[in-house]
């Protein structure tokens, strides 16, 4: 009986065992079943619903950065064919880094003063058309300016959200000036109230759709490179592929200059905080403080003036060239001494090399006179505001007499050795 009990146990043992591997093996198949579910869902392709979404102010910042936007700037071209026709040999990176130093300082201000006080719109469309002086870059900004005025009319106001009571107040000024333009162009008025140029309609814009003040810069004389490029392109002065290399090469760094060398219209506009405001003034300069400027100006650079303190090897190169020396004072007396006098009393006056600075006497007498009538006293002026008043010409005169004074030297001595020879 118990070598029958001993032998039925091991038996036992190897079912059990038996079992066991089959347990096991059935585990493992499950779960080489849930490692291969697993395997084919992870390489299956996924879509994420994390989408990007840009900020509104984004959006619209490429909308004003496309090369699109129909503006009509293809139509100008800032004065390159000019160049192209009158230089030989034309240059385009020096006229692409002067135009861009141009555009920056006449226009720029004017988008950044809009961008800050959208309530001045307004005045500052009036300042920039009495500074503009050229009819045609004239005609230019107000082409362009009207073109933006009826994009934002027809495609971008409905599509601005919600926004804060600054850019409400901004939307606002841009309705009132838009019902100004079209009343006003419907009238016979030889003098419109509004022009709607391209700067201060830019800034605007910009401050309602959210667009920061420095990414609005960077687009508005990006614009203008891309301008450049395009009327260079279609006057052959380089293909399309050379284009985009110097739009991708040098320009960033002209702009950024621009940008850094650019401070807002402020003469018009009150000082706010964290506007650099050195140079606000809510009114034109007082004949005395004009008067003042002078009188500092003559104390700190012409009474100071002492003739010991000049070196003596001037007055031995006097001594031995006494016609040089003669010629050189004239010239000072009757050319270089106004231009000393005179040159800070127009600077004070608002005239300048490229125009009329803005809210000045210049800006302000243009204004009344119109562009027509100013033109010749203007260029007289300018001139003037440069120390020109004539020195070209007394130079070129003082010249061409000591050149047929030299001649006719030289013909009486050759007549008068053939006669004395006879």
């Amino acid at each position: 009986m118990a070598d029958t009990s001993e032998a039925v146990q091991p038996q036992l043992i190897e079912d059990e065992i038996a079992e066991l591997k089959r347990k096991l093996e059935d585990a493992q198949g499950r779960l080489d079943a849930v490692n291969d579910k697993t395997s084919r869902v992870s390489s299956e392709p996924t879509v994420s619903n994390n989408v990007y979404q840009p900020s509104p102010s984004s959006h619209f910042l490429l909308l004003l950065a496309d090369s699109a936007l129909p503006l009509g700037s293809f139509a100008f071209s800032s004065g390159l064919e000019s160049y192209l026709a009158h230089t030989r040999p034309p240059s385009f990176p020096t006229f692409l880094t002067l135009s861009l130093s141009s555009h920056a300082s006449a226009t720029l201000p004017f988008v950044l003063a809009a961008h800050r006080s959208p309530e001045q719109l307004l005045t500052l469309d009036d300042t920039l058309d009495a500074a503009i002086m050229c009819t045609v870059g004239r005609r230019a900004s107000v082409a362009q300016g009207r073109a933006l005025l009826s994009i934002w009319d027809r495609s971008f106001c409905n599509s601005v959200p919600p926004s804060n009571h600054a850019s409400d107040a901004a939307l606002k000024a841009l309705k009132e000036f838009s019902v100004l333009l079209r009343s006003a162009n419907a009238s016979t008025d030889d003098l419109p109230p509004a022009s709607a140029h391209l700067a201060p309609l830019f800034g605007v814009i910009a401050r309602i759709t959210g667009v920061g003040e420095q990414e609005m810069a960077y687009v508005y004389m990006l614009s203008h490179v891309k301008a450049l490029l395009s009327a260079a392109v279609r006057a052959s002065v380089f293909g399309p592929y050379q284009a985009q290399k110097l739009l991708a090469s040098r320009e960033d760094n002209i702009i950024h200059l621009s940008w850094a060398s650019t401070s807002p219209i402020t003469l018009l506009l009150p000082s706010q905080e964290g506007v650099d405001s050195k140079h606000n003034c809510t009114k034109m300069m007082t004949p005395e403080e004009i008067l003042r400027s002078i009188t500092t100006f003559l104390q700190d650079h012409v009474y100071r003036f002492n003739i010991a303190d000049v070196p003596p090897i001037v007055f031995g190169w006097m001594r031995e060239h006494p016609g040089q020396t003669v010629f050189h004072i004239i010239n000072g007396v009757m050319v270089f001494t106004p231009g000393a006098l005179t040159v800070p009393l127009l600077a004070s006056m608002g005239w300048a090399t490229s125009g009329p600075v803005g809210s000045s006497v210049a800006s302000w007498i243009q204004s009344k006179i119109g562009i027509v009538g100013a033109r010749t006293v203007f260029a007289y002026l300018q001139s003037a505001r440069m120390g020109g008043y004539g020195a070209p010409a007394v130079n070129g005169f003082v010249q061409a007499f000591g050149v047929a004074a030299e001649g006719a030297a030289s013909v009486y001595s050759y007549f008068n050795s053939t006669g004395s020879a006879v």
